[in-house]
């Protein structure tokens, strides 16, 4: 009988078991997030929410937003991704649905940078700011001072010692070079960011990383995100990091849709990703990402905590701007210097050595400032870096033959451009060498 009785009692407990599992409800999370990550937010949340299952649905950004457009949405209920124009888009398009969030808790900005969008319908959860991974020892070695500003990468003495991410290449490059831009000037930030290209090799994206390189001793300093650069300190690489004091912010953000099949369980899962508990999981070692609760802020999270000086001028950043011409930056640098590194490396070098050595020479320094401004002209103007029908070009070229056609006509007068005027830059370099002889 006991053996009868342990059979009965088992198969009750698998009924139970089934019954509630029936009962619990189910939350489907859209997400590109990798799987360590979403694992970790999710076996947290079902703790607290032991009546809920998360289902996780993978996408990468550029197939969430074929996907939300199904019917039904894609029976989604809940977006969560570093996706900042799928969600601008979707919301345009009434995607989503307004959400509630403590505001005495979660701010929805840090200083004048926004964090959530104005009428509720997706919000922050996380931020990442931009700057410098660094190599202490291999900057030793070479008898440089670690960077603290763009403008000091940019400095001929680390020539030799920089990596640059291709922003066609690599997923957070277009961000981090507006970043510059922005902070320095539509025409002083691509003279900077040339300047630092010269200085070392670019970066595309392939077996390993910017931290990866500078973490082994191949490069000195990475301008890269911070998230990988911390993530690997915590895991003991040998490196730093540094954010510039103008370095910028990027957030990843979360939304309920429209058609969502368990709001409310959404809502419980949003409520949970900025909930105090579910903020202080991006302190783990392999997330370290910046919270959007300012209570949130802990030793393990890091120093960096953006709402302790709301002045700061990374707040200022403008990550709509930056998100409309995030294709345009992106062609400009390709034929600027991707295309032509060694030519505009050896220019920009040979501008420094001249400087150097014609010090003494007043009317070499007169030609010298015009090679300059050779090597610094841009066929593209600040006013059409802000013009919404120029940049809708190069947004929309991968959709339409004819703006794609428009986009390659300008990148190909734009070689052209560049090719001259670095010609005639050398050309004039040579003159002024020329002259400090004749002196």
């Amino acid at each position: 009988m006991i053996p009868l009785c342990r059979s009965v009692l088992a198969l009750l407990g698998l009924v139970g078991a089934v019954s509630w599992s029936a009962a619990a409800e189910r939350v489907v999370v859209l997400t590109s997030y990798p799987e360590e990550m979403f694992a970790r937010f999710e076996a947290a949340f079902e703790r607290a929410n032991p009546d809920v299952n998360v289902e996780l649905v993978w996408r990468m950004p550029r197939d969430a937003l074929p996907y939300l457009r199904e019917k039904a949405q894609g029976s989604v209920d809940v977006y969560w991704a570093a996706a900042y124009r799928n969600f601008v888009t979707l919301k345009g398009e009434g995607a989503w649905r307004r959400m509630q969030v403590d505001r005495n808790a979660v701010p929805g900005h840090a200083g004048p940078f926004p964090l959530a969008d104005p009428e509720g319908r997706f919000e922050a959860v996380e931020m990442a700011g931009f700057g410098f991974a660094t190599n202490p020892g291999e900057l030793a070695r070479r008898g440089l001072p670690r960077p603290q500003e763009w403008s000091d990468v940019a400095d001929p003495r680390y020539a030799g010692s920089v990596l640059l991410p291709v922003p066609s290449k690599v997923g957070f490059a277009p961000n981090l070079i507006d970043t510059i831009l922005q902070a320095h000037g539509w025409h002083d930030g691509w003279s900077l960011v040339a300047r630092i290209a010269a200085n070392g090799r670019l970066f595309e994206s392939g077996s390993t990383s910017i931290v990866d390189e500078v973490g082994a001793g191949r490069a000195g300093i990475g301008l890269t995100i911070d998230f990988f650069a911390r993530s690997a300190i915590a895991n003991g690489v040998p490196i730093a990091f540094h954010y510039p004091s103008a370095g910028g912010y990027s957030a990843a953000h979360v939304a309920i849709l429209r058609d969502a099949p368990n709001p409310a369980g959404a809502q419980r899962f949003v409520d949970f990703l900025v909930s105090h508990e579910g903020q202080s999981l991006l302190g783990a070692a392999s997330i370290r990402k910046l919270p959007v609760r300012p209570d949130a802020y802990t030793p393990e999270i890091g120093t960096k905590n953006p709402f302790a000086d709301p002045d700061a001028p990374a707040l200022r950043y403008d990550a709509t701007l930056g998100m409309w011409r995030y294709a345009l930056v992106s062609a400009l640098f390709d034929r600027l210097i991707t295309q032509r590194h060694e030519a505009l490396r050896d220019a920009w070098s040979a501008l420094a050595r001249a400087e150097r050595e014609l010090a003494a020479s007043p009317v070499a320094w007169v030609q010298l400032d015009a090679a300059r401004r050779c090597l610094e002209a841009l066929p593209v103007s600040a006013e059409e870096a802000r013009d919404p029908t120029f940049l809708a070009i190069f947004d929309a070229r991968r959709r339409d033959a004819g703006a794609d056609e428009a986009a390659r006509m300008h990148e190909a007068s734009w070689s052209e451009f560049f090719d001259r005027q670095t010609a005639e830059a050398v050309g004039i370099i040579a003159d002024a060498r020329a002259a400090a002889a004749r002196q």
